[in-house]
């Protein structure tokens, strides 16, 4: 089975859901999610050991789970799957308990890579809203489950969005909706798991004239089930943001330089996490209403620089336009001799707490010290 990148971030919930340790069904049941400025997460108990923490990502289709978790339960693969061309494990688990309250017996579960670039033991994908009558309550911090489908949805606007079903059998539905990025109005994925407002590929930036050679960026890793990728994305200030009646400004978008096709247009956790979700199976009804929550732009480098380990120091190889490194007058092919190794240069270079970072550079053979002065410039 050959799944695309996109659809495999996260972990899978099948369509067998039922409430812990209740004989006589009740109409609702609701799981304990965590809600943080980087990401929603959910506990889970995995064939009766855990707790693990699993990260809600709604624009994946699969269950994942890192090596940890797979080592602690003892699992063994039934067969590989192909995803983004690369071979991962399948994994079969028994019992799955969400929240302290969400049964699944029979889970399936995909292999993360060690260089996965993920935190917690896992994640968990669009089914856990769209394979039943459900709401996302960020605020509450609560996922409700309506067994016995939705009674009132009045408190919820009608959203601009569909449920599109999965092109391979035996994954998730995802969530497209029509999102306001500035003047254009796009069609993108809805991704929890995705860390800013928007990711966009290169090819469809270039059309929406993002890739202007006057665009102020900061270039920052890119990163997926694979690891992070060779080429750096670019981080911008985005345009505004409209989701129905809602606006969202100050916000960052990514460029995925390395993802130069038609690939998905995502709206991301920043602004997700403002807005409760309410989906009834099948996309009969898709409703949203604006939480208390605020938008919260990930940290990022305030020197706007990308650098690559060399001998006796660290080598420029992206200054981001308008940024303090482009200020500075370090160029790309610069070495930076006085930070010391990558994890002691990239460090310093974050900016935190500091006004300035002196510098020595080398350059045709020649030293020069320039002076980065930092400060927060995508606005």
């Amino acid at each position: 089975m050959s799944i695309d990148r996109r659809q495999c971030v996260a972990g899978g919930l099948a369509l067998a859901l039922m409430p812990r340790g209740a004989h006589a069904q009740p109409r609702t049941v609701e799981a304990d999610i965590v809600v943080s400025d980087s990401r929603v997460t959910i506990g889970a108990l995995i064939n009766g050991k855990g707790p693990f923490s699993l990260i809600v990502d709604t624009g994946a289709q699969i269950s994942g789970l890192r090596q940890g978790a797979v080592d602690a339960l003892a699992l063994k693969p039934r067969r590989d799957i192909r995803l983004g061309g690369r071979p991962f494990p399948l994994f079969a688990v028994d019992d799955l308990l969400l929240g302290g309250a969400v049964r699944q017996q029979g889970a399936l579960f995909f292999g993360l890579g060690e260089s996965a670039q993920l935190s917690g033991d896992g994640l968990v994908d669009a089914g856990i809203i769209t394979s039943v009558d459900s709401e996302l309550l960020f605020e509450a911090q609560r996922w409700r489950v309506h067994l016995a489908g939705f009674s009132d949805t009045s408190r919820y606007g009608m959203a601009e969005a569909r449920l599109e079903p999965a092109k391979v059998a035996g994954l998730s539905a995802r969530l497209f909706g029509r999102v306001g990025v500035g003047e254009s109005t796009l069609d993108m994925v809805w991704d929890t798991g995705a860390h800013h407002a928007l990711s966009i590929p290169a090819s469809q930036a270039r059309r929406l004239g993002l890739l202007d050679p006057a665009q102020v960026y900061a270039p920052v890793p890119s990163a997926g089930i694979h690891g992070l990728a060779r080429q750096p994305a670019r981080l911008f200030a985005a345009p505004r943001i409209r989701v129905g009646e809602h606006v969202f400004e100050g916000l960052h978008g990514v460029i995925r330089m390395d993802d130069d096709t038609e690939g998905a247009l995502i709206l991301g956790y920043p602004v997700l996490r403002c807005l409760d979700l309410a989906i009834a199976r099948g996309g009969a009804f898709i409703g949203i209403r604006r939480n208390n929550l605020k938008p919260i732009n990930p940290a990022y480098s305030l020197a706007g620089i990308w650098i690559d380990p060399a001998p006796n120091g660290v080598r420029v190889t992206e200054v981001g336009v308008g940024s303090p490194a482009a200020e500075a007058g370090l160029r790309p092919g610069d070495l930076i001799t006085n930070l010391g190794d990558l994890p002691a240069a990239l460090a310093k270079l974050r900016g935190d707490g500091a006004a300035e970072l002196a510098l020595i550079v080398r350059r045709q053979n020649q030293s020069e010290a320039l002076t980065l002065k930092f400060r927060d410039y995508l606005r």
